[in-house]
């Protein structure tokens, strides 16, 4: 019976996906203290560069981490970028339902200059992230810029990975990558991006990550480390 009701519910449940965000919605103090914690080592640390965020959905997080590190750390960021295919999530698996999370590009952009971002404040980067990136990076790499802060809010092990393979070569030493369904399959290791994360690592040995900080009830935070800097130039 409970897969009958399923199978009823499940085209439903993907319709309505496509009518979830309300444009009057002011994305305001969501995870403000994860950001500013991310903004002060920014700063202090000096690691300067993009912001790049994959899985915008409403505009929440970007316009926060825009808002505080424009405020906390200002001139840290050289530019932000804004990743999503505007469709929703690309499949279907135990924990999420293809076409979730889906808004119009125009939504979008709606709801950020409603909080005053205007386009000329950021890029939008549309199309899955396979596709996406690999026409993206070849001119981004001729800018001489690399990511300072990557916010990964993009659920799946596929589209996690995707992500984290287009911009790899993009990472420099003290790069911040926060995931915010860290937490989700149940903590598990072996799903989403806990499972992406560890096999690319593995796949770039290049890298080392250390733990920096949680926060909410699902991010993880990571300061990656290229092996090759030797930080007392020994």
């Amino acid at each position: 019976m409970k897969e009958l009701i399923k199978e009823i519910l499940h085209p439903v449940r993907r319709a309505l996906a496509r009518f979830v965000y309300i444009d009057e919605y002011a994305p305001i103090n969501y995870r403000p203290r994860g950001i500013k914690l991310i903004a002060e080592y920014l700063k202090q640390e000096k690691v300067h560069g993009d912001y790049f965020e994959f899985g915008v959905f409403q505009g929440i997080s970007f316009t926060n981490a825009y808002k505080v590190l424009e405020k906390d750390c200002p001139g840290v960021i050289r530019k932000y970028y804004a990743f999503d295919s505007f469709e929703g999530i690309p499949e279907d698996d135990y924990r999420f339902y293809k076409g979730e999370c889906s808004i119009s590009k125009d939504g979008f952009e709606k709801i950020l200059k409603k909080n005053g971002l205007t386009p000329d404040k950021y890029e939008l980067v549309k199309g899955f992230y396979n596709e996406s990136l690999a026409k993206f990076f070849p001119d981004y790499q001729k800018q001489d810029s690399k990511a300072a802060f990557v916010y990964l809010d993009c659920d799946l092990y596929s589209s996690t990975i995707d992500a984290l393979n287009g911009i790899t070569n993009a990472i420099q030493d003290g790069t911040v990558i926060s995931f915010n369904d860290w937490w989700c399959y149940k903590g598990r290791s072996d799903y989403g991006q806990q499972k992406a994360f560890y096999e690319w690592l593995d796949n770039n040995p290049q890298y080392t990550a250390t733990e920096f900080i949680k926060f909410g009830y699902s991010d993880m935070v990571f300061i990656i480390n290229t092996k090759e800097t030797d930080m007392l130039g020994k």
